[in-house]
């Protein structure tokens, strides 16, 4: 073979080898479980406290009860949110037209964050102790470690976790739609109130 034939095949060859290693990439950008995992908790740890401002927000003007509020941030939409007192407060405050709603949006924004926790696994502590962990510095430990029970679990959790991007963003979607209706009728219902007085 010439030099330039030799160079023609190594020409030849770079797509391909660019195409497999972009491939690559994308396999282990799936694989890279930790760096999703700590981008998804820290966005879920930031859903939470701006939906619980909001109600603290609305509640705030409803009653000055601390304790009273505290009691129904801690379970939004639940039981407590139906007591008559509160219910007959929210009513009085969003008319019958926007009430249904207001509940609604608490409810499945209450339920879209419990299936984000589900999801995520937040409160396994095996699942946190993996992420958090360092990796074994050792090949004697690596293999040690690759035999454990935990290993094991925290291994299958990444499969799971790496084959379900698309719930996880379905979630995130929903968790933002459902913020920005409670926000515009919380805007619009402040936006009245200040008309009328």
């Amino acid at each position: 073979m010439s030099g330039f034939e030799i160079v023609g095949v190594v020409l030849g060859a770079l797509p391909i080898v660019f195409s497999a290693f972009g491939k690559f990439q994308e396999v282990q950008d799936s694989f890279d479980v930790g760096r999703e995992y700590k981008e998804c908790e820290y966005n879920l740890r930031c859903c939470k406290p701006f939906f619980r401002a909001r109600l603290r927000l609305l509640l705030s003007d409803l009653t000055e009860d601390q304790d009273r509020i505290r009691e129904l941030l801690s379970d939004p939409g639940g039981h407590c949110w139906h007591d008559k007192n509160i219910a007959d407060l929210l009513m009085h405050r969003f008319g019958e037209d926007s009430h249904n709603p207001f509940m609604d949006y608490i409810g499945h924004t209450r339920n879209s964050l419990k299936a984000f926790d589900d999801e995520l696994l937040l409160e396994a502590d095996v699942i946190q102790e993996f992420f958090q962990r360092r990796k074994p510095q050792t090949l004697r430990t690596r293999l040690r470690e690759l035999a454990t029970k935990d290993n094991l679990r925290s291994q299958v959790y990444k499969l799971k976790f790496s084959s379900r991007r698309s719930i996880r963003s379905k979630l995130f979607e929903k968790l933002k739609l459902y913020d920005s209706q409670l926000e515009g009728l919380l805007d619009r219902h402040h936006s009245l109130r200040a008309m009328l007085r």
